[in-house]
């Protein structure tokens, strides 16, 4: 096979490795949500570049048409993994089910059954000739029905994809900005070539500058991996933290590091956001009890901290939470300092009240003995009364005897006195 030679072919080998080691980097860290979809990309990018760049240095219409057909392959596939990154990257995997993924190959598909077999019906393209008056051989065609509904199709889910992460310029930590500006960078500028191709506009007759622009998505994306951790840092969690609510509230990544602080937290730590984004939270809030490295592990802990000295002095309610969906941990930091004032207030009242129960109650069993002494001695007199009122009875008793006794003796002699008068008379 005779070989063309042309020095364009040297931007899309350099966008296929500037691909291939973003592809590498995003591989690494495969674990951080939205890299295994980026990882993705890069290899279809890199495949397309490469194929590209062997269709554009082979002279045969046969030939380049074989690897234009195989250029399809990543053509229909970076809209649907670029959609898939954005909601990834963007927290949004809820809607990524089986079932929503099959709906969106289903486009692509059909595309790579009809580019492969487009002679039979020309929906993809006909009117297919060598054009040999620019610097080097292109394909040139009419594109066919099924292009431009294909076209249509992938437009509409980088928009979609390109809508989600403009959403991210919108929050407020500038990490996010800037991670969501190096993505759309990269994201825009193969597309803006493409257009420029299809349009007929290209600064290169006949050549696709696509596969040339991914060089560029390429350096974006490195410089966010760089500049601004992207995904080192994933923007998460931010609908949780409500900017007006009393509570401190910082968000941490799997890694542990601080990627959203409200102004309570910031009121707390001493520290602006800028000068905490990024940053390990052992460095920021050394307070912080021991985190579990793999939050799917780790389990809610709650503690109390004390920050300060003398009236300066705050108490804290430290609640650390992992988040539902497992990706990083919510502290929670509520000042409690009011309600320990108010238990100390409450337990110095109780320490007064019992020492008057106390004082009370010595008084009420001084009473008690008082009375038991002094029932104790009416009950001895009572004893008393009635041994008297019992020797009283006794006397009375014998009393009565001696004078019965004494009246039978006394009635006795009297009786013989009387006998013996009457004798005399």
């Amino acid at each position: 096979m005779y070989w063309q030679y042309t020095p364009y072919v040297i931007p899309l080998v350099i966008a296929a490795a500037v691909s291939a080691v973003v592809a590498r980097m995003a591989w690494r860290r495969r674990r951080v949500p939205g890299a295994t979809s980026l990882f993705l990309l890069m290899l279809v990018l890199v495949e397309w570049s490469l194929v590209n760049v062997l269709e554009l240095g082979s002279p045969e219409l046969e030939v380049k048409l074989f690897w234009a057909n195989l250029e399809y392959l990543g053509i229909v596939m970076v809209p649907v993994v670029w959609l898939v990154f954005a909601l990834q990257y963007s927290g949004r995997e809820k809607h990524l089910r089986y079932r929503n993924l099959a709906l969106l190959l289903i486009i692509p598909v059909i595309t790579l059954f009809l580019v492969w077999t487009n002679n039979l019906h020309g929906l993809m393209r006909y009117n297919v000739r060598l054009d040999r008056s620019g610097p080097f051989l292109v394909v040139a065609k009419t594109y066919g029905l099924w292009f431009w509904v294909n076209a249509a199709y992938s437009y509409g889910l980088i928009l979609v994809g390109t809508v989600v992460l403009l959403q991210l310029l919108f929050r407020p930590p500038r990490l996010y900005r800037g991670q969501a500006v190096a993505v759309l960078i990269g994201a825009l500028a193969p597309w803006v070539g493409n257009v420029l191709y299809i349009s007929g506009f290209s600064p290169i007759r006949g050549l696709d500058i696509t596969p040339c622009a991914f060089a560029i998505t390429g350096l974006a994306i490195v410089w966010g991996l760089f500049r601004f951790r992207l995904l080192d840092i994933v923007p998460i969690a931010r609908e949780a933290v409500i900017e007006g609510m009393g509570d401190g509230v910082v968000v941490l990544d799997a890694q542990s590091r601080i990627v959203d602080v409200n102004p309570a937290a910031q009121r707390i730590i001493g520290r602006t956001t800028s000068e905490v984004i990024g940053q390990l939270a052992k460095r920021v809030i050394p307070y912080l009890p021991g985190l579990v490295q793999d939050p799917r592990q780790a389990k809610e802990v709650q503690t109390e901290i004390v920050r300060g000295k003398g009236e300066e002095q705050c108490h804290y309610s430290l609640l650390i939470s992992p988040l539902s969906n497992r990706r990083g941990y919510l502290v929670v930091l509520r000042n409690v300092t009011r309600q320990k004032k108010a238990e100390k207030k409450l337990k110095q009242y109780q320490e007064h009240l019992e020492v008057l129960v106390e004082e009370r109650t010595s008084r009420l069993k001084k009473t008690l003995r008082e009375l038991e002494n002094e029932v104790g001695e009416r009950k001895m007199a009572e004893s008393l009364i009635r041994e008297q009122n019992q020797r009283l009875k006794e006397l009375d008793r014998m009393k009565s005897e001696f004078l019965s006794t004494a009246a039978h003796e006394l009635r006795t002699p009297l009786t013989s006195i009387l006998g013996f008068s009457e004798i005399l008379l």
